[in-house]
């Protein structure tokens, strides 16, 4: 009876549905892999959709033309693929691309990460845009352009980029060169900077081919963009689309000064603020610029749409939160969750312990500070702000 209900094999969609199911459980798909051969391809996906390329492991596959059976192998199945290089005293820059790396034609999210002052020659450069021609997430980190045109020219070479993130990239000045008018346009979404010094990389963005409708946008900490009208210029272009704004301190000051932005901060589709990089301790001690830059961003943040506001710093000491003017904070959280039409405002604050400099032991307990936290944000609590304090 059972054999005429139930199928003698079961439909291989709802097998790699269940296979789908266990993405984040490492050892359940290597046990799938070995189970049948219809299993394999789904469990490989998931295995290997991330993969980091580290010389400090099977020698230095980063920059030799050997190839190597396990990574060229499961390159079909890569989406995520790190390229990191650790620089030494006696490392060169990579004069060649490794030809096995052109066989991860279906990576999406590609993370050049380089530990030192490494240049990126003009043969790599070119080797990483003929090689990952579907890349849409684009992660640089430490690298270092001979000038802004060659750091141009690797960013259009993506034409599918649509997430650029920029930590701590360097070139030398170049004038800016106009792109060809058959050239694709590249729509950026979602763009993170840290750690820039370059107005003019800033303000190429802005221009063709590019066009910037934002929906995430970060500026980090120490970021020197000088002329922040450009980054002004930036956020107008993203007016109607944007929905989390991620901002550091020493950047909310400078900016609050120009007071030009406080109609876009008005705007109606912004979903989240994270407010970043803050560091509250006895020495330097927390700005009082930055202090007032919070209030006077949470004072005119105005969107009927806003769900989330994140608060996230370093402390040493209880005592160094008071840096921070929470009786305003306090009324400001309560205002907007008094706001309508509003489904609700989430406060989240993140606060990372630094142990003592002398004893190297922390002055507070995690349940000290969260405490601490909860009784400083009363009004807003009695108005429904659904607050969430972590402390690491």
């Amino acid at each position: 009876m059972a054999d005429d209900v139930l199928p003698r094999e079961f439909p291989q969609e709802m097998c790699d549905r269940i296979v789908d199911h266990l993405w984040n459980d490492r050892t359940a798909l290597r046990a799938c892999s070995l189970t049948c051969r219809s299993w394999l391809p789904t469990a490989r996906l998931h295995l290997f959709h991330t993969v980091r390329v580290d010389p400090n492991q099977s020698g230095n596959p980063y920059i030799t033309e050997t190839p190597l059976p396990r990574l060229t192998n499961i390159a079909p199945y890569v989406r995520n693929l790190t390229l990191y290089r650790k620089e030494t005293s006696s490392a060169a820059p990579p004069t060649a691309f490794p030809s096995w790396l052109k066989k991860f034609k279906n990576v999406e999210h590609l993370i050049v990460q380089h530990n030192g002052r490494t240049w990126m020659t003009e043969v790599y450069r070119r080797g990483l845009i003929s090689s990952f021609p579907r890349v849409k997430t684009l992660h640089l980190h430490c690298v270092h352009f001979d000038d802004c045109e060659d750091l141009w020219e690797t960013l259009q070479g993506f034409p599918r980029l649509s997430t650029l993130h920029v930590d701590g990239v360097h070139a030398a000045y170049s004038p800016f060169k106009p792109p060809a008018s058959d050239a694709p346009s590249i729509d950026i979404q979602n763009l993170c900077l840290r750690h820039v010094n370059l107005d003019m990389f800033v303000a190429w963005l802005t221009k063709p081919p590019f066009e910037l409708h934002l929906r995430k946008i970060e500026l980090g900490s120490r970021n020197e963009v000088g002329k922040k009208q450009v980054v002004l210029s930036m956020l107008e272009q993203s007016t109607d689309t944007l929905e989390v704004l991620t901002i550091a301190p020493s950047t909310m000051a400078t900016l609050v000064k120009l007071k030009k932005w406080h109609p876009f901060l008005h705007k109606t589709s912004l979903r989240a603020l994270c407010l970043t990089g803050m560091v509250l301790s006895g020495y330097p001690g927390f700005k009082q610029t930055d202090a007032s830059a919070i209030l006077d961003i949470l004072a005119h943040v105005n969107s009927t749409r806003l769900e989330q506001v994140v608060f996230a710093f370093t402390v040493e000491d209880l005592d160094h939160v008071s840096q921070l003017n929470w009786k305003q904070i306090d009324e400001r959280l309560a205002s907007l969750a008094a706001g309508e039409p509003r489904r609700g405002l989430s406060v989240i604050i993140n606060v990372t312990r630094k142990p003592d400099s002398f004893k190297n032991v922390f002055k507070f307990t995690r349940t000290d500070m969260k405490l601490h936290i909860k009784g400083l944000l009363l009004k807003a609590r009695k108005a429904g702000v659904k607050l969430q304090v972590s402390v690491a």
